[in-house]
């Protein structure tokens, strides 16, 4: 699906959309995509020169600097982003902090640190929005493929990305009489600058040759799914885990 294909005329009335980790990979793709499909977009961030750089691309984008991890802080980001550009309709957990090795080399510090992210920010930062959501809303949980199939020497980012798949079921449930669907998007390996900084040129190729479509995941493919599932055209679908993979697993999610 285009992002254009979605036309303005489905976008909810309440068109304001928040994105975390919005300055880079997947949350930047997500962003323009929803730009592009008529929301008004909240970029969250903690890099100052990257939100910087990605707000000058859209007239509808609005930048808000903010290191998600201290939660103490998320009322009031929500509160401003509301006065600024009205009450959010979607919100998009996208904020995620790599982590790799196996568990005898993973430090607390390392663990706590990918799960600040992933799991405490996005649980506290949807539950500072929620009540905002009251003509109903849209959130959209980026979570992994790792997350459902589990990776060696990769345990405590799988287990953060599989809580996210958790939330996801859970919360559809929860918010399902105010008119709010969860869902979550699981993509493969994407051809992000994270992946890039963490990855060989040699492993990025074998691991696109091991994807029966032979390519990495792209950050394009999750934000076109990600407009579908903000858009009206979804307004049924909730507590659902899609994963854009090019077949590289076909399984039970």
């Amino acid at each position: 699906m285009n992002a254009a294909s979605v036309a303005p005329s489905s976008v909810a009335p309440s068109s304001v959309a928040i994105v975390t980790g919005a300055a880079s990979g997947i949350g930047h793709a997500i962003s323009l995509a929803l730009a592009d499909a008529g929301y008004r977009v909240a970029l969250v961030d903690f890099d100052a020169e990257g939100l910087e750089r990605v707000a000058a691309e859209r007239k509808a984008f609005a930048p808000f600097l903010c290191d998600i991890t201290g939660i103490e802080a998320l009322p009031g980001l929500v509160t401003e982003i509301a006065q600024s550009l009205g009450a959010p309709f979607v919100l998009v957990n996208n904020a995620a902090k790599g982590g790799g090795g196996a568990i005898a080399d993973v430090t607390p510090d390392a663990f706590d640190g990918v799960f600040a992210v992933s799991v405490r920010a996005s649980f506290f930062l949807t539950r500072a929005v929620v009540p905002l959501m009251t003509g109903g809303g849209r959130i959209i949980n980026v979570s992994s493929l790792i997350g459902a199939r589990g990776a060696a020497a990769n345990s405590h980012y799988a287990g953060a990305k599989a809580a996210m798949i958790g939330f996801t079921r859970a919360w559809a449930q929860e918010f399902a009489g105010q008119g709010v669907t969860v869902n979550a998007i699981l993509p493969a390996l994407t051809d992000t600058p994270m992946t890039r900084a963490a990855m060989s040129e040699a492993d990025i190729a074998a691991r696109a040759a091991a994807i029966p479509m032979g390519r990495l995941a792209l950050p394009r493919d999750c934000a076109d799914l990600a407009v579908f599932l903000a858009s009206e055209q979804a307004r049924f679908l909730t507590g659902q885990v899609l994963s854009p993979n090019g077949a590289e697993f076909t399984g039970a999610l």
